[in-house]
């Protein structure tokens, strides 16, 4: 139990217990929302952000996204094997909920690999505008060969958009070098 206490924003999947402890645990709360610190949706992702539209429009502040990046090899149980523009439709209406889920501050962090980067790049600046792309992020994965020997696909991308001009330009001096920064004036 003491544990439990200092554990404030511990996680409790309510889905192993029947309706009376859920509505029990439910009553303990006198604003649900104001009691939170977030909120975790188990949900196909359009269905889940079609869900958020009308209670979170324009309030979220960061977006991550990971999505099938339509390789075929991912392991789980997901269609990723579609063909570009099927696959480009199926992540522009994503994009686009997101979009009207963030406040204009707001910025979305998408992973994305080689096989789709250019296409998720143009669906981005699309929804996004490329006026208010941030960054590109390259990462190396773990598991990559070492590239001063062989060519690989070794990287992967996390490409950061605000949904406006009015997102933070910290998170653009947090990402650049030391002479990169030095071109920005605050």
């Amino acid at each position: 139990v003491d544990d439990l206490k200092e554990e404030k924003y511990l996680v409790l999947v309510t889905k192993f217990f029947d309706m009376k402890f859920k509505y029990k645990l439910l009553s303990k709360f006198d604003n649900l929302d104001e009691d939170i610190d977030g909120v975790l949706i188990n949900s196909e992702n359009f269905g889940a952000l079609n869900l958020l539209q009308h209670r979170y429009k324009e309030q979220v502040k960061t977006i991550y996204i990971d999505p099938p990046y339509n390789t075929g090899n991912d392991g789980f149980l997901y269609n990723d094997t579609y063909q570009h523009s099927s696959w480009m439709s199926f992540i522009y209406d994503r994009l686009y909920l997101s979009k009207e889920l963030m406040r204009d501050d707001g910025v979305i962090f998408s992973s994305i690999d080689d096989n789709e980067v250019a296409n998720f790049d143009y669906l981005c600046d699309s929804v996004f505008f490329r006026k208010n792309f941030i960054r590109k992020i390259v990462w190396q994965k773990r598991t990559a060969p070492d590239m001063r020997t062989t060519f690989s696909d070794a990287q992967e991308y996390i490409l950061l958009y605000g949904k406006t001009n009015k997102a933070p330009l910290t998170f653009n001096k947090l990402l650049l070098t030391e002479e990169q920064k030095g071109r920005y004036k605050n």
